[in-house]
């Protein structure tokens, strides 16, 4: 009996969840976005800085690989005669959350204390969203999961939260 309670309480969160991504889709951008907005330039025009908040969060060390130093700290040794500095992969299941002002959108169509969400990569991309790279990134890829792979939240102050599910293929430099 008790399993079915959760069981039952579990459900009406997952559907009312769905429920609220699936109408927040559907809500037309045409008042949020205004005429002249262009989601290649960053708010605040051109020059000057802008203020963007982003947050890492590591889920999970999926791998790391350091397989072959001792034989490439050998052959650059003696063939090239170049310090070696040891590296390690490492491949990281990360949640990335970058949040920013933006202005120039019409909040007032959402209302002052709700939250427009969009999960589709189409409609995402109409907005603007801070470019971010790795230094030291190999490759980084967007992860399928559950929850999505991304996901842009709009509140009625222009609060803009874009969060992304992605694994990371790191490279990380010892001291040799």
């Amino acid at each position: 009996m008790v399993t079915l309670s959760i069981t039952q309480n579990f459900l009406v969160f997952l559907c009312g969840l769905l429920i609220r991504l699936t109408s927040a889709q559907e809500v037309d951008l045409g008042g949020l976005l205004p005429p002249d907005y262009d989601a290649g330039f960053r708010p605040g025009g051109l020059w000057g800085p802008m203020n963007v908040s982003i947050s890492l969060y590591v889920n999970d060390l999926l791998n790391t690989e350091n397989k072959d130093q001792v034989l490439w700290k050998m052959l650059i040794n003696t063939f090239l005669n170049l310090s070696f500095s040891p590296c390690q992969t490492i491949t990281l299941d990360i949640t990335l959350v970058q949040q920013w002002v933006d202005r120039r959108l019409n909040t007032s169509v959402i209302g002052r204390n709700r939250n427009f969400i969009v999960t589709d990569s189409a409609v995402i991309n109409r907005f603007w969203t801070p470019k971010l790279y790795f230094v030291n990134g190999i490759s980084v890829a967007t992860m399928r999961t559950i929850g999505g792979q991304q996901r842009l939240t709009i509140t009625g102050d222009s609060l803009l939260s874009y969060s992304q599910h992605v694994r990371a293929l790191m490279m990380v430099r010892g001291r040799g």
